[in-house]
């Protein structure tokens, strides 16, 4: 490789990093924030049931292996602990939706959403 390709390698890289900027009419820019909030609140949903149900596939694994029927008798505490873990990742949620929708609305808009 030689010092002019290598110099070039870095510079490529950088570049594709950087996404191209959404190209949004300004009538649909509301629109746009709104399903890019929705989106990302999704996101943080599915994630945290992901994180949840993993959670409780593991419990019910070492329940299952230190003793005989632990998996049956830890279900409830095991299920507990997993829905707890979900709830916690996903109280970001209406934050994610709030965020998106809160930088590209005007305040009389973002009143429709959240009336207080």
């Amino acid at each position: 490789m030689t010092d002019a390709t290598a110099q070039e390698a870095p510079a490529a890289e950088a570049a594709a990093e950087t996404a191209p900027k959404k190209r949004v009419s300004k009538k649909n820019r509301r629109q746009n924030a709104l399903q890019d909030g929705l989106g990302a609140a999704g996101k943080t949903t599915s994630k945290a049931f992901a994180a949840g149900w993993d959670d409780w596939i593991k419990r019910q694994d070492k329940s299952a292996r230190k003793k005989k029927n632990g998996a049956i008798d830890d279900v409830g505490r095991n299920a507990m602990r997993a829905s707890s873990k979900v709830i916690r990742k996903m109280a970001s949620a209406p934050e994610d939706f709030w965020d998106a929708v809160d930088k590209s609305w005007k305040k009389s808009d973002r009143k429709l959403l959240w009336p207080w």
